[in-house]
């Protein structure tokens, strides 16, 4: 598949628990059927990353989720929009909790970690979490200001 060819695909979540295994079966899934070259650790990492950002929009939004995969000059973007734009997200994410085995914590740190780049994009009536990573051999876009990358959601 080239960078021309238009690649999306996108699953609507509820907003329970369950929504963050579904994500990562669904990224996963969708990063074997499309024809890039992605590291199994790249797709670890967006797995990790889509997972982490579905649970804290089930945690801290509560409503329906848009979990959507496309293909970018260079990377693979992933959003996790929710219905609720007027949670907004810290500036800065929070160090990492103090107890290294700790299962919550790290969900704002974690694209700072892994992805190539990360933002949010917000609108009247969503709120939209996003990241890219890198596919094999490709630029890191982490420097491109977020305004300048961002998705727009769907409504």
């Amino acid at each position: 598949m080239s960078d021309d060819d238009e690649f999306r695909a996108q699953v609507l979540l509820a907003p329970e628990p369950a929504a963050a295994a579904q994500a990562r079966s669904f990224i996963r899934e969708t990063l074997r059927n499309c024809d890039i070259s992605l590291s199994d650790s790249a797709t670890d990492d967006a797995v990790l990353l889509a997972s982490e950002l579905v649970a804290n929009a089930v945690q801290y939004a509560g409503t329906s989720l848009e979990v959507g995969c496309r293909l970018i000059t260079g990377a693979i973007e992933v959003t996790v929009t929710d219905r609720h734009p007027s949670r907004t997200l810290p500036d800065e994410p929070r160090p990492p909790a103090e107890d290294d085995f700790a299962e919550r914590g790290r969900g704002l740190t974690l694209p700072s970690a892994l992805a190539s780049s990360w933002g949010v994009t917000y609108t009247g009536a969503a709120k939209t979490v996003w990241f890219r990573v890198a596919l094999d051999g490709a630029a890191d876009t982490s420097g491109i200001p977020a305004d300048a990358l961002a998705p727009r959601p769907s409504e």
